[in-house]
């Protein structure tokens, strides 16, 4: 498609009507030869080799006022209304490969936008911490509270980005007992990970998700990525009751640490319930849709499970909440390109990484490699 464009040096290119840009003297095309053209002062590159670059969103735009945000709206005709959508309006799907009647949704390439922060995460250990700070994320998990020093938290904060600890909202890490001091039952073992999962309506259980929160914050955390957010029910109680306990143990953190945000891995149904105490949601494979190879990429075509999950996230991205889709895969990978590109069309925000998490992967503006 690129090469049918015509060549380089000063010759000006003539942009396929099928790219919906008009035809030559258009506005697309004027501002191309604007820019570049005679009447710019400089040489026109060739369009094939300048095509990919309006496929990636500016860094630090200045608003649709910008030649990069208008060019990258051009070629990218889907989104909200300006000033983040295209000068020509979006479409209804909420994504240029989106599903059919969903609504308004928020579509693809939001930018400057607070539902679209940079996230990132490291696990087991040794976080490359100036390696996050140079990447230049909003928002990175760095695994349990501990794991980087005071000094490492504060960088981190002074630098821009948000640091999240990680902490098990719903199962018990054996390793922890002796911190937990659990009471009460084990609903049933989660044997592929070795933890214990708990009532959380529980006093004691509560108490601890308190106290490690606070032991989080202390340490300088300012954030929490709480796993197993879609906890157990435990006999005789419902998932309201389960619901209303997550609620009032973030009350309490929040009454103690008010700037503290709150990200949730799943959690569906408590963001839906209590959405003041939900600062973003956390998915893993959405995307990907291993279990029903027919939904790669396009998850609303599982009916059972990554369909009914990505209508979830959908209706809490049209909330304002900002939603993380994690997918392990090489980020250096096409494949790993084709799911970045697949995320940002729904307006959702990509991380791809590796299962373990000790890759230094593909966030949202953000290169792999960092």
């Amino acid at each position: 498609m690129c090469n049918s464009t015509g060549g380089s040096g000063t010759g000006a290119p003539t942009p396929p009507a099928t790219w919906g840009l008009g035809p030559v003297g258009g506005a697309a095309y004027n501002l191309l030869n604007r820019n570049w053209g005679p009447s710019g002062g400089g040489n026109q590159p060739s369009f094939s080799s300048y095509f990919p670059q309006m496929f990636q969103q500016p860094q630090q735009p200045a608003g649709m006022s910008s030649f990069a945000a208008q060019i990258y709206h051009m070629f990218n005709p889907t989104g909200p209304t300006p000033p983040y959508g295209p000068v020509g309006g979006g479409v209804p799907s909420g994504g240029g490969n989106g599903p059919p009647n969903t609504g308004g949704g928020s579509g693809g390439g939001v930018f400057n936008d607070p539902r679209m922060p940079s996230f990132g995460g490291w696990a087991w250990g040794n976080v490359p911490v100036q390696n996050v700070i140079n990447a230049g994320f909003n928002w990175f998990e760095v695994g349990y509270p501990d794991t980087v020093s005071n000094n490492d938290y504060t960088r981190m904060r002074d630098a821009g980005v948000t640091p999240f600890a990680y902490i098990n909202l719903g199962e018990l890490d054996p390793t922890l007992s002796g911190q937990g001091n659990y009471p009460g039952p084990i609903l049933r073992d989660n044997g592929e990970w070795g933890t214990k999962l708990v009532d959380v309506t529980n006093q004691g259980w509560q108490d601890w998700l308190v106290r490690r929160a606070m032991d989080s914050y202390n340490r300088g955390a300012r954030g929490i990525k709480w796993d197993v957010a879609t906890p157990d029910i435990p006999p005789g109680r419902s998932r309201a009751d389960v619901n209303a306990a997550i609620a009032s143990v973030m009350q309490r953190i929040r009454d103690q640490a008010p700037d503290m945000r709150f990200l949730y891995n799943q959690g569906f149904d408590f963001a839906q319930a209590y959405p003041q105490y939900v600062n973003g949601i956390e998915t893993e494979g959405l995307f990907s849709a291993s279990s029903y190879p027919s939904a790669y990429l396009k998850p609303w075509d599982d009916p059972w499970y990554w369909g009914p999950q990505y209508q979830q996230a959908k209706a809490l991205s049209a909330q304002g909440i900002p939603i993380i889709s994690a997918e392990y895969q090489d980020p250096w990978s096409g494949g790993g390109r084709d799911l970045y590109n697949a995320i940002v069309g729904q307006g959702f925000i990509p991380y791809i990484t590796s299962a373990d998490w000790q890759t230094r992967g593909y966030g949202y503006n953000i290169n792999p490699g960092w």
